[in-house]
């Protein structure tokens, strides 16, 4: 019984910092969308559809073209994760949430747009590490990703750049918000990404982390101290 509830604390600890990760990098394509200086290649397509349909908000835009990115990554033998469902639903639940309370409002001045773009820039990388720092997977489009990959043969890295031209050539057909914003993302976000991947591995090597383990997960703690010193 102790063992179930250990796990269990684990496992509700795991998937609250994951929906944490989702929300932060909603607000920060928030922030980008606001700036009126372009956005990240995918949402490119995702507005341009949010513009066409006229009847779906932005988030359940994302939302359904998740779901078609991984039904159709099922299809190409990819099962989707738990990281990969709920990415799909929260992020544009999240994106809805925060234009429904209207909380982001950017003056007009370039300076102020370029750098609230870059905090957004900022926001996605970190809380996409924070949400892949759960390991429970990736998102629908990392899904798809990997899918083709498979089947065409070709490295990741190829069909990452060739999904991407894709979709930003398809969102500027669909009068998408392709910009400078565009470009400033492609070349930031790896960036920030790792930012928050490095601060993670610190993160667990410290005093604070350390606490965390020995208040929540007692024999977890003494296991995984045992095992480092063996």
């Amino acid at each position: 019984m102790t063992v179930n509830r250990r796990k269990l604390k684990k496992e509700i600890a795991r998937y609250s910092f994951m929906i944490s990760g989702f929300f932060v990098i909603s607000f920060g394509l928030v922030l980008m969308f606001e700036t009126n200086l372009g956005v990240p290649p995918w949402d490119v397509f995702h507005l341009g559809v949010y513009q066409r349909a006229g009847f779906l908000s932005r988030g359940q835009v994302m939302q359904g073209t998740g779901f078609f990115l991984i039904f159709l990554s099922y299809l190409l033998g990819v099962r989707p994760h738990a990281a990969t469902v709920l990415n799909m639903i929260f992020i544009g639940l999240f994106i809805d949430f925060i234009y429904y309370l209207d909380l982001v409002h950017i003056g007009s001045g370039l300076s102020l747009r370029v750098t609230v773009f870059l905090a957004g820039s900022f926001l996605m990388g970190f809380g996409t590490s924070t949400y892949m720092t759960a390991n429970r997977g990736a998102g629908p489009r990392d899904s798809m990703m990997v899918a083709l990959a498979q089947k065409s043969g070709l490295n990741m890295g190829l069909v990452r750049t060739l999904l991407e031209v894709t979709v930003t050539l398809s969102g500027i057909l669909l009068g998408g918000p392709f910009g400078v914003g565009t470009f400033m993302f492609a070349l930031s976000i790896g960036f920030f990404m790792q930012v928050g991947f490095r601060f993670y591995r610190r993160l667990k090597k410290t005093p604070l982390y350390e606490g965390f383990l020995e208040r929540h997960f007692p024999e977890d703690h003494g296991l995984e101290r045992s095992s480092s010193h063996a």
